[in-house]
């Protein structure tokens, strides 16, 4: 809880389109690239990879990392779809552990080829890989801002969806109570929201 307090919470994706259009896009470009994955996977342990030793398993493995991370991608763009944070929680997760650790990486062989052999392809290698982790974190701060602005159209869901009011008729007699509805919309775009004086919440999409 306290590390996402001090994460920036973007306003709207690429272009001023909405954060629920920014983790769609993410969601299948991440099931694109693990479709994509898994053909190059089989293909090349099949046509190349039988030589190495347990190949079997390595096949099995790619197979299993790819099927995993499908099915976060097809979580991520259900949650997105029908604006269900909870769906998101598996994305938001194993994108940071893989971003972290893809730094990792990265900073490791960067080291590695300022002390040994550093050339030209080093560099461009290098420099190629921090981009794609700057644009993964990019795409995972879309998701993690969609997945907070549902949180708090959740919460004000909650307490303040219904509203009830005690009227009395003029002769006095009877006490009625009526349901005053101050939601309006859905909370599953991009937050154009308000709370006007007549205190009823619009979350627009754009």
């Amino acid at each position: 809880m306290a590390i996402s307090k001090c994460l920036p919470v973007l306003k709207h994706f690429i272009g001023g389109y909405s954060l629920k259009t920014g983790a769609i896009f993410t969601g299948w470009l991440g099931l694109g690239a693990d479709v994509l994955e898994l053909v190059l996977s089989v293909v090349y342990f099949l046509a190349y990879g039988r030589q190495l030793p347990d190949w079997e398993l390595l096949l099995v493995s790619a197979v299993g990392g790819c099927a995993v991370g499908g099915s976060v991608c097809g979580l991520l763009l259900y949650g997105a779809y029908k604006a269900k944070r909870s769906f998101l929680v598996p994305y938001l997760i194993l994108g940071a552990l893989g971003i972290i650790s893809s730094s990792l990486v990265i900073s490791i062989i960067g080291i590695y080829a300022v002390l040994h052999d550093f050339n030209t392809f080093a560099a461009s290698m290098m420099l190629i890989g921090a981009l794609i982790i700057v644009f993964l974190a990019y795409l995972w701060l879309i998701v993690f801002s969609y997945y907070q602005q549902l949180q708090k159209c959740t919460l004000l869901e909650h307490r303040g969806s219904v509203e009830t009011v005690l009227t009395m008729p003029e002769n006095g007699d009877v006490h009625t109570s009526h349901h005053k509805f101050l939601l309006r919309g859905k909370c599953d775009g991009a937050a154009t929201g308000h709370i006007p004086d007549t205190k009823q919440l619009i979350c627009d999409e754009k």
